[in-house]
């Protein structure tokens, strides 16, 4: 059965600022921004991008340091995957937002999710310590927020990504990153996840 995504992501329309600080600012603060509403579907407009037999594979995408937290007890968010990303499969994407410790259910997080192409950025000057920004500044970004049977819930420490590509879809890029609200983890208080690079497959 296919998740409808139409009322969970969100849509940055804002022009890139002229700052790297702004533009990083920007994409971070889509979670609590209200943005508009669209559908994933839209992004697959235009039928398959190969032709063919195209094999999906995950790629999960490190920065050169860790993301991690400056208070014990709080560790980088890290990325899970099952099997093959293929049409008309749900992907098999987890988070776990504490692997370390016992996480609580309320805290915040959201999943930035965009297609095509990353642009690996080092934030740690801008107040995330060890933080790689795998968003880049000049595509859409979508926020994903965490909602009962969403296509991003929230269980204790464990978020899940569920959504089945259509065959519009065969051999495009999606990627993701999880932000999760840590307080005291560094000077801006959120840490991200590794980012993660889905291709589907057929």
């Amino acid at each position: 059965m296919r998740t409808s995504t139409a009322a969970l992501l969100f849509l940055c329309s804002c022009q890139v600022p002229d700052s790297q600080q702004d533009v990083i600012d920007d994409i971070l603060s889509l979670g609590a921004q209200d943005g508009v509403a669209i559908a994933l579907a839209s992004e697959g407009v235009g039928g398959p991008t190969v032709a063919g037999p195209f094999a999906g594979r995950y790629r999960v995408l490190h920065g050169a340091t860790a993301c991690s937290s400056a208070t014990k007890g709080q560790g980088n968010p890290a990325v899970h995957t099952q099997g093959v990303p293929t049409v008309g499969e749900p992907l098999r994407i987890e988070w776990t937002v504490n692997p370390t410790a016992p996480y609580e259910t309320t805290r915040p997080a959201y999943l930035l999710v965009w297609f095509d192409e990353y642009l690996e950025t080092d934030i740690s000057p801008f107040g995330y310590r060890g933080c790689t920004l795998w968003a880049p500044f000049d595509r859409r970004i979508y926020t994903v927020m965490p909602s009962a049977g969403g296509v991003l819930t929230q269980n204790g420490g464990r978020l899940r990504f569920s959504w089945t590509p259509g065959s519009e879809f065969v051999g495009r890029k999606l990627f993701s990153q999880l932000v999760v609200y840590s307080p005291g983890a560094n000077e801006r208080d959120w840490l991200l996840s590794p980012g993660l690079e889905t291709w589907v497959g057929n």
